[in-house]
């Protein structure tokens, strides 16, 4: 439902009858929309992940493993589309989240009832996939300038920050611009 109407237009109360179960029942597995949300958004970033990770690995050049890591990422967006839409909504800023992954809400958190909340919990899970990701890429552009495959001088941190850029624009690419690509124009 998230993925065909958005987060805003969906109730707990349209889940429930969607799953043929009563509100009450939803609320014994989550605690609100956003943590039912947030359960979304973390499934899909493990397989992203997952998917990278897989790929990247059958490779041995560093050059190669970025070639991976790029279709990885375009493979995700063209099977998950719904998934990367939710996972933009989800880093829009929409949930008011701390940049890293909320450290500090987490902390504050735990002092106060020694429990985590479902969503702090997914939020924080999700950064650290998202920190693999970029360590995936990292160590695929380190593996090319040890094994020569990428020219000496560039930066493994700056090159990651620009191919992950990149690979994340691929689910954003307007229609007339991959009608181009795919004429040769």
């Amino acid at each position: 439902m998230f993925f065909s109407r958005g987060y805003d237009e969906v109730s707990m109360n349209d889940i429930a009858l969607e799953v043929e179960l009563s509100k009450a029942t939803l609320y014994l597995y989550f605690q609100n929309k956003k943590s039912l949300f947030f359960a979304i958004v973390l499934r899909g970033t493990k397989i992203l992940n997952s998917i990278i990770r897989e790929t990247v690995k059958k490779e041995d050049k560093g050059i190669d493993k970025i070639a991976a890591y790029r279709n990885a990422y375009k493979e995700f967006t063209e099977n998950y589309p719904d998934h990367i839409n939710i996972y933009n909504y989800f880093r829009s800023g929409r949930f008011n989240m701390e940049p890293d992954g909320s450290e500090e809400r987490r902390t504050k958190s735990k002092s106060n009832d020694n429990s985590i909340p479902y969503e702090i919990a997914c939020e924080t899970e999700i950064s650290k996939l998202r920190k693999e990701r970029f360590s995936i890429l990292c160590h695929s552009v380190q593996t090319g300038l040890d094994d020569g495959s990428i020219r000496q001088d560039v930066d493994p941190v700056e090159v990651s920050i620009l191919l992950s850029a990149i690979s994340k624009s691929l689910s954003n690419i307007p229609t007339d611009h991959l009608q181009a690509l795919e004429k040769g124009e």
